[in-house]
């Protein structure tokens, strides 16, 4: 699980006594983890992508109000991301889309807006949602 991975990079981390900033942002992302659920309680991997895309998502934001800060915030950023699933390509979700959904051409805009969810759920962490919705459109 993708849980124990971070988990144990972290305990690497500490015990090999490694980059500071490294070891502060994994302890952060494992106190989110600690606060979704009881610490007896493992994340599913949905949950723990979820938590690392928002992360990587707000500090993109703030890199906007502090542009000093950009060089750390785009490390943080980078060395997040390798715990992330491999995103997928166009041709590869628009592939996806039409083995879920093999009629997809045959509906509407309102009935391939409404399979979004169930397209969503099975790229998981590998697609976002705008790039989703813009094949589903374009097919």
């Amino acid at each position: 699980m993708l849980q124990d991975i971070i988990e144990n990079e972290l305990h690497k981390l500490i015990k090999e006594k490694g980059d500071k900033e490294k070891i502060n942002l994994l302890k952060y992302i494992v106190s989110i983890f600690d606060r979704r659920h009881n610490l007896n309680v493992k994340l599913e991997d949905k949950e723990v992508i979820s938590i690392i895309e928002k992360y990587i998502n707000n500090e993109k934001e703030m890199m906007k109000y502090k542009p000093n800060e950009k060089e750390i915030i785009q490390d943080d950023i980078d060395y997040l991301s390798h715990f992330l699933p491999k995103k997928l390509s166009d041709e590869e979700i628009k592939k996806l889309i039409l083995d879920i959904i093999p009629d997809i051409k045959n509906l509407q805009f309102s009935e391939r807006i409404k399979k979004m969810g169930i397209i969503m759920k099975e790229v998981a962490g590998r697609a976002n949602g705008n790039d989703i919705k813009r094949i589903l459109l374009g097919i």
